[in-house]
């Protein structure tokens, strides 16, 4: 395995790092003793190129300029303009690295989403703009409806067939200023900056480009089906917790209520337990 593997880079380490990406700004250099040296070179690497890989060096005010010493290996990253300048030894070994690295930490490796820790760092973020500039801020949590089901029948080969295409419907309907993200499972979340209405609109074409959906598995009159909850920020919830909470308890309505549809949070009167073990089995 490479030696710039997540082993290598503890998940508090990879977790920091995503938070000052999504902060928008090179906000600064971690050290710690939990920190291997091979991390430090990858921090300083990262921070500047991870950030221009998610497109967000070209925001960047004034030059992030970072100088590390790593054990006699002097590297000077410098940040320019949207410029990354690296100079030192094994250049095109480091941007490899780097490369891999940016794609393990902040990514996941079946459906090619953001993963759950830069998901939580940008909702965190967009909730901080709204509350600096006003607006609003909105999460979809989607759930593929019966997919143990499906998996147990159809295999696990099967199972992430169906993980990949469900991605590429969130990939092709969200827009470029939404956030999607494998939240874990068959559990996927699109953070969309606008209100309800704007993430209804999404909800709803998310929910037909999935029933449209195509696997040699489900045969000619098989169909795949999500459910999935919205809430909405700040309108109800005070934070990035409560917003997940609220969408979440949404989604479980969506599931007792028959699957396949849109609830916005609070329409979520009592949830039943059929709802949660519906949830559980789905």
């Amino acid at each position: 395995m490479d030696s710039a593997s997540n082993n290598e880079v503890p998940v508090t380490f990879r977790r920091a790092v995503a938070a000052i990406l999504a902060a928008g700004a090179v906000a600064g250099v971690l050290l710690g003793p939990e920190v291997p040296a091979n991390g430090f070179l990858l921090l300083l690497a990262s921070l500047v190129m991870a950030t221009a890989f998610f497109g967000r060096l070209g925001s960047l005010p004034g030059a992030a300029v970072l100088l590390v010493a790593l054990r006699g290996d002097l590297v000077t990253a410098v940040a320019l303009a949207g410029v990354l300048i690296v100079v030192g030894e094994r250049v095109t070994h480091l941007r490899r690295r780097v490369g891999r690295f940016v794609q393990r930490s902040f990514t996941d490796r079946l459906t090619g989403l953001f993963n759950y820790d830069f998901l939580q760092a940008q909702v965190r973020y967009e909730i901080d703009r709204v509350r600096r500039y006003g607006g609003s801020c909105s999460i979809l949590v989607l759930d593929l409806d019966h997919f143990k089901r499906f998996n147990d029948t159809h295999g696990h080969q099967a199972g992430n067939l169906l993980l990949r295409a469900m991605a590429d419907s969130v990939r092709r309907e969200k827009r470029d200023s939404d956030f999607a993200a494998r939240f874990g499972g068959e559990e996927f979340v699109v953070l969309v900056p606008g209100d309800a209405r704007d993430a209804v609109r999404l909800a709803e074409r998310l929910r037909r480009a999935v029933a449209q959906l195509q696997l040699p598995q489900l045969g000619p009159e098989g169909r795949v089906t999500v459910s999935i909850g919205v809430a909405s920020f700040p309108d109800q919830a005070d934070n990035a917790a409560e917003l997940f909470e609220r969408a979440d308890q949404a989604l479980y309505v969506a599931k007792d209520s028959g699957r396949n549809r849109t609830i916005v949070y609070p329409n979520t009167h009592v949830v039943s337990r059929s709802g949660q073990a519906a949830r559980e089995t789905a």
